[in-house]
């Protein structure tokens, strides 16, 4: 049995701030995950695999198989700085396509609820906030796809 998946096209919200310095401001940054077609990638000469495919998208083939993952890095003023809040915010949720809908294998998990998820990464002595989240969500109520 398959379960409800719904795409997400949402704004991401991100504020940091930072505790070691009095005037620090916080900061925010606003994203939209745009949506593209379907891609049809070989993986051999005689077989292709269809993936969903959004703008920026990464595939990390982990627990969510083929599915893409929103991933991205926001430099931070020092390695000091703290999140205090990562939300999604006005998400619009559309239900995938007919086609869309054989992309996502049936023994891929999607969560119920889309959520951010973030560390710290220090490269090169420069801290970062790393940011990721799986931008579907299984949807109980309705059964559809």
């Amino acid at each position: 049995m398959r379960k409800p998946v719904y795409s997400l096209s949402c704004f991401i919200l991100f504020v940091l701030a930072a505790f070691h310095d009095s005037n620090a401001q916080p900061f925010t940054y606003s994203r939209r995950i745009e949506w593209q077609p379907v891609r049809v990638v070989p993986v051999s000469p005689a077989d292709t695999v269809t993936l969903l495919n959004f703008s920026g998208a990464n595939y990390p083939g982990n627990e969510y198989g083929p599915l893409p993952v929103y991933w991205e890095r926001f430099r931070l003023g020092s390695p000091f700085d703290s999140v205090l809040y990562l939300s999604i915010s006005d998400p619009v949720f559309s239900p995938l396509e007919p086609g869309e809908e054989g992309c996502i294998s049936q023994s891929v998990q999607i969560p119920e609820q889309i959520r951010p998820q973030s560390r710290l990464v220090v490269q090169l002595k420069i801290p970062e906030l790393e940011v990721t989240l799986l931008p579907f969500r299984r949807n109980n109520k309705t059964g559809k796809t």
